[in-house]
C-alpha cells in the first residue's frame, strides 16, 4: 500500500535477526535486550577468538538499508567487508516497500551463512 509506514525494525526483528543468532552474532549491550533495535551494535567471537561487528539499518539517506561488517585481525587492527566484492552492491539493499524490504532482508540472510560468515572466519594475516 503506497504511503504506508515501513516497520524496518519489526522485519528485521522477523527476518534477519533469528539467522544472525543462530550464527552466534549478539547484541554488544545486554540493556539492548533481546532484540535488534536501530543504533544495537551487534558482535561475534571467530573460531581464533577475534573480535567481528556488525552494524545494521536504515541508511540515512533512507529506503536502503545499510550494513558494516568487520573483523579483527591478528596484528589488532581491523578489516571491513565490502559487500560488493560478495555480489551484493548497495543498489541491491533499496526497497520501496515493505514487502521488498522483506525480500531483501531475506537475500541478506542468506548472504551472511553463504559468504559473511564463511568471510568472517576466514584465517587472516593482518
Amino acid at each position: 500500500m503506497a504511503g504506508s509506514k515501513i516497520r524496518v525494525t519489526t522485519s528485521v526483528n522477523r527476518i534477519l535477526w533469528p539467522r544472525l543468532a543462530a550464527l552466534g552474532f549478539r547484541l554488544h549491550f545486554a540493556e539492548d535486550g533481546p532484540r535488534w533495535k536501530e543504533g544495537a551494535a551487534i558482535d561475534r567471537m571467530g573460531p581464533n577468538g577475534q573480535a567481528q561487528g556488525l552494524l545494521m539499518g536504515r541508511d540515512k539517506f533512507g529506503l536502503r538499508f545499510g550494513v558494516n561488517v568487520s573483523k579483527q585481525l591478528p596484528d589488532g587492527n581491523f578489516e571491513w567487508l565490502n559487500l560488493e566484492t560478495l555480489g551484493i552492491p548497495d543498489l541491491s539493499l533499496t526497497y520501496k516497500t515493505e514487502e521488498e524490504l522483506d525480500i531483501v532482508l531475506g537475500r541478506l540472510a542468506d548472504a551472511f551463512e553463504l559468504h559473511i560468515v564463511p568471510w568472517l572466519d576466514a584465517e587472516t594475516h593482518g
